[in-house]
């Protein structure tokens, strides 16, 4: 089955990457050509390529590690992109799809661990897990493309992985928590914010462990509080200022020339009043685009409406015909359900182009599917259709 699984991941990863071979702008084939300079200089200036990464040509330095743009922290993302495109390049040579079986390699870990850790939840829902975990059309396609998708959903899977580990069997405590303080740092560096969405899901669910609590009571006192502190650090820390970099990560987006999925977007504003008011647009966004009829947007959106269609059907079935018992939605997929939503409803509010809303969500939705998939009684459904029959 892994075997299986990591041959359709490396195809899927070929097949995107000669999909966008003749584009200039191919995110991919950007860091692939970036990297490639990175190789020539390893040969020619090795300890230049090994110091590199931590000098700046910003007159003020390291500064502004929340700035999103004209800051090194900002572009420390692509260029750990690179640093680690130009390590593989090491082994395959500078070729890009000897690069792609080495980069799917080294992420498949961090899936397998996903599917391990919602294995001792699901015991029994082998198949629909395999489909879930690994197999769901956007999710297989933007995290086999060398890009920082698929580093992103593989740090995730082998953080929360080592999380329940280290609270429900206690074994091997340091080298857990090393694990998960480098998962950490990768989506600090790569991907912040998700990070900061990751933080209290973490939180919740150790409070959850901790009181034995109902998880939903926990969850909404972990959230509230929380959001009081997003919504007011910066009163007490004027340069921790988390509202305006959402404000600023949007006006970024904006200021991109993304295309014709382009939306029209309510900007934001430092303020709860703003996050309110634009919350339903940056759900409808994130969870409900592309509609069929975006296709006048772009031709290419047509599979992804279908998916999202398909995925709104599961969810119809899973609401009239669900299984009785709650051990479908216990702690840990709750917990991953909560992190997923909150995920998309960030890329909602900062987000304004379909293509790339696509591009991002796709590392978060298993972790709203698999609970869904799995609550459904498949047995009851398959009685029915016969029935009919």
């Amino acid at each position: 089955m892994i075997i299986g699984l990591f041959i359709v991941k490396v195809a899927v990863g070929c097949l995107s990457g000669g999909l966008v071979h003749q584009s200039m702008k191919a995110d991919t084939w950007g860091y692939h050509r970036a990297a490639l300079k990175e190789y020539t200089l390893l040969k020619q200036h090795p300890g230049l390529y090994c110091t590199n990464l931590f000098t700046t040509g910003y007159t003020y330095g390291h500064e502004g590690f929340l700035q999103t743009k004209n800051s090194y922290w900002n572009d420390l993302k692509d260029n750990l992109i690179v640093k680690f495109i130009s390590v593989l390049h090491i082994f395959s040579g500078g070729r890009y799809y000897v690069n792609v079986v080495l980069y799917n390699f080294l992420l498949f870990f961090g899936l397998i661990a996903m599917y391990k850790l919602y294995k001792m939840v699901y015991p029994s829902g082998t198949v629909g897990l395999i489909v879930s975990c690994f197999l769901l059309p956007s999710f297989i396609f933007f995290t086999s493309t060398i890009h920082k998708e698929g580093v992103i959903a593989a740090a995730i899977g082998m953080l929360m992985y080592n999380m329940y580990h280290l609270l429900y069997s206690h074994t091997k405590i340091m080298a857990r928590l090393g694990v998960m303080l480098i998962c950490c740092s990768v989506l600090l560096f790569l991907r912040n914010y998700v990070l900061l969405a990751l933080v209290p899901a973490i939180i919740t669910w150790y409070c959850i462990v901790l009181t034995k609590a109902n998880k939903w009571v926990v969850s909404a006192v972990v959230y509230l509080l929380l959001l009081v502190c997003f919504f007011n650090v910066h009163q007490f820390f004027v340069s921790f200022n988390l509202l305006q970099f959402f404000v600023q990560k949007q006006t970024d987006f904006l200021a991109l020339s993304i295309g014709n999925t382009t939306l029209p977007i309510a900007q934001l504003s430092a303020n709860w009043g703003s996050f309110v008011h634009n919350l339903p647009q940056a759900m409808q966004h994130a969870m409900a685009r592309p509609f069929i009829t975006d296709y006048t947007l772009s031709i290419q959106v047509i599979p992804f409406a279908v998916e999202l269609v398909a995925y709104q059907m599961l969810l119809v079935l899973c609401i009239f015909c669900h299984k009785k018992t709650e051990a479908h939605f216990s702690v840990v997929p709750f917990i991953m359900a909560i992190f997923g939503v909150s995920l998309l409803v960030i890329i909602g509010y900062i987000v304004p182009a379909i293509g790339e809303i696509i591009r991002y969500r796709s590392v978060y939705l298993p972790f709203i599917i698999i609970p869904v998939v799995q609550a459904i009684n498949w047995q009851k459904l398959q009685s029915i259709i016969s029935i009919k029959k």
